[in-house]
């Protein structure tokens, strides 16, 4: 190789590191920029909610901006590709207002247009025990294909209920939460609100952030609408609001402040807040 050669080469390589250095360092930079600017906004809603006697807990804030709407749809064929993994193969019956009920050998189930659902099933029909009910509601998610935490047991004697909270795109839908029970151990009953098709919205205007969603939220606990005086923690996520009597609904971006008094969820389009869990 000749020494012109290797100087160009050289020289390219060189070039190459620079530009990788320049392209390192700007990616710190705006960074430690975005970090500044949400502490920022940390120290200024803090100074605002005490003025006002809500205390903000440190580290409270868990999401600086909210996700893009989205569209949710009714799937019938997944409606009953999922009753048919717990009931077995069903048949349906149509009842008045897009209310469907499925019947099959191990249990029967009602779906309604807004999400709401309710799944029993018959525990002689060869279901054991389960020693574990969270691992097994896990895997009862996998197999359903259901895109959902699970975020709580509840107990009441022998009955025990664990919830799982539906989630698209990585983020949480606060108000679509299914309850798996289960009655010494077996599994009798699933319910709750579900979404079984969801697409992208046109993009909103402006992003949904959380300094006007703490803003939005002062202001209703100086109407009193909500009483509160400190909140440990502000998650973004959706709000799953119904748009029509055939299934078609909407994922608003929303925000869920968790306060001394409970949970709340604020939803950024239309700036209700309703009681969560």
């Amino acid at each position: 190789m000749s020494t012109k050669t290797t100087n160009i080469k050289n020289i390219v390589i060189a070039a190459l590191a620079a530009i990788n250095v320049l392209f390192i360092s700007f990616i710190v930079i705006n960074g430690i920029s975005e970090r500044r600017e949400r502490a920022q906004v940390a120290r200024d809603l803090t100074a605002v909610l005490a003025r006002n006697g809500v205390t903000l807990s440190e580290g409270a804030i868990k999401d600086f901006t909210a996700p893009e709407q989205a569209i949710v749809e009714r799937d019938r064929s997944e409606e009953k590709a999922f009753t048919d993994m717990l009931c077995g193969e069903t048949t349906i019956t149509e009842g008045g207002g897009n209310i469907l009920h499925y019947t099959g050998e191990r249990g029967r189930a009602v779906f309604q247009s807004g999400g709401s659902f309710s799944v029993v099933l018959n525990p002689a029909k060869g279901a054991l025990p389960t020693e574990n009910a969270e691992e097994t509601t896990r895997t009862y998610l996998k197999k359903l294909g259901v895109p959902a935490k699970v975020f709580r047991i509840v107990l009441t004697g022998q009955r025990q209920s664990v919830l799982a909270r539906y989630q698209w795109k990585g983020s949480a839908i606060f108000n679509c939460v299914v309850s798996f029970t289960y009655d010494g151990g077996v599994l009798t009953e699933v319910s709750g609100k579900r979404v079984s098709s969801v697409r992208a919205g046109e993009d909103s205007e402006g992003a949904h952030l959380v300094s006007t969603a703490a803003l939005g939220f002062l202001r209703a606990v100086l109407d009193g609408r909500v009483q509160c005086s400190a909140i440990t923690s502000i998650e973004a996520g959706y709000l799953y609001v119904a748009v029509s009597a055939f299934g078609e609904g909407e994922l608003h971006p929303a925000w869920a402040f968790t306060t001394d008094t409970g949970v709340y969820y604020y939803d950024a389009v239309t700036g209700m807040i309703e009681s969560g869990m």
